[in-house]
């Protein structure tokens, strides 16, 4: 079974995506709902996917990405943005 952190600040979103992370087969192995919390955890768990929001406090989500880049080489990672502004 593969494995996945979730880092999302909204606990209702960071539910529905292990939701729908477990009905794909994968067991979440850490949650976290701020970057730097998700920076720990990804590090701490090497997960195979990380699905990380971009909307973070402490760290925000390209803070984390690019940290993880760095020891997570592997590891896959799903972008999301809550953001209703394009531009």
């Amino acid at each position: 079974m593969k494995h996945v952190v979730i880092v999302e600040e909204n606990a209702v979103l960071r539910w529905a995506y292990g939701q729908l992370a477990k009905a794909a087969g994968f067991r979440v192995i850490g949650e976290a709902a701020d970057g730097l919390a998700g920076e720990k955890a990804i590090e701490t768990h090497r997960p195979e996917l990380v699905v990380l929001g971009l909307a973070l406090s402490k760290k925000d989500g390209f803070e984390v990405l690019t940290a993880c880049a760095q020891f997570a080489t592997s590891t896959k990672v799903l972008v999301t943005s809550n953001f209703d502004d394009p531009s």
